[in-house]
């Protein structure tokens, strides 16, 4: 079974590449701030508001495919259709799948940093 795609390196180099600081510390933010970003989208998914799942999910779909983390933005992008259609998946395991793909992604970046 061939491995999912979690980083897209050549979007990244089209940035300016990993040795470049300010890339680095951008990828890194983005990484950084998600669980706090996911955590903040908690009552939305509890009140139901579909609308404001939606378009958060929309921004960090964006993101995301900016930074070339294609796991996380496929993630997102799901979840913007879903809440389009005023479906909401339930919070506590779509999170904690979105949190193993930003690890995952992290993994990556230092696997990628390393060499």
């Amino acid at each position: 079974m061939e491995e999912k795609l979690t980083v897209d390196f050549q979007q990244i180099e089209m940035l300016g590449g990993l040795a470049c600081a300010e890339v680095k510390e951008i990828l890194d933010d983005y990484l950084d701030s998600l669980d706090e970003t996911l955590e903040g989208m908690s009552p939305h998914f509890a009140s139901g508001d579909s609308g404001a799942v939606r378009e958060e999910a929309h921004r960090l779909k964006g993101a995301a495919k900016m930074c070339g983390f294609v796991a996380l933005g496929e993630q997102f992008e799901a979840l913007e259709n879903e809440a389009e259609a005023g479906r909401l998946p339930e919070f506590s395991p779509w999170s904690v799948t979105t949190k193993e793909l930003a690890q995952a992604t992290r993994q990556k970046m230092a696997e990628a940093s390393s060499k």
